[in-house]
């Protein structure tokens, strides 16, 4: 993404078009009330472009492993003496019956 611009909102209205069409093109324009940024223009590029966004600014943490290695890792353990959610809907299924 190109250089952040901040503009404040009469400038956005005034020139809305002009801003939306060079976010399409890349660039992030924050927009401010005062010295307050309220909000933020940003052009639309795909699924994944959001989530490197947020990567990058450190909000979020990638995935170390694969997706098979999740589903592999043992639950973690309930309270002691809790049910396992297999045991009550073993239950369920019985009160049914």
């Amino acid at each position: 993404m190109k250089t952040m611009e901040r503009i404040g909102i009469q400038e956005l209205i005034r020139h809305a078009g002009t801003y939306v069409e060079r976010a399409r093109h890349g660039e992030v324009i924050d927009i401010t009330d005062g010295d307050a940024t309220i909000a933020r223009l940003t052009p639309v590029t795909g699924d994944d472009a959001t989530l490197d966004v947020l990567i990058a600014q450190g909000l979020v943490v990638p995935p170390s492993g694969s997706f098979d290695e999740l589903i592999d890792t043992p639950g973690v353990a309930g309270p002691v003496g809790a049910h396992s959610t297999e045991a009550i809907l073993d239950e369920l299924r019985e009160d049914r019956s």
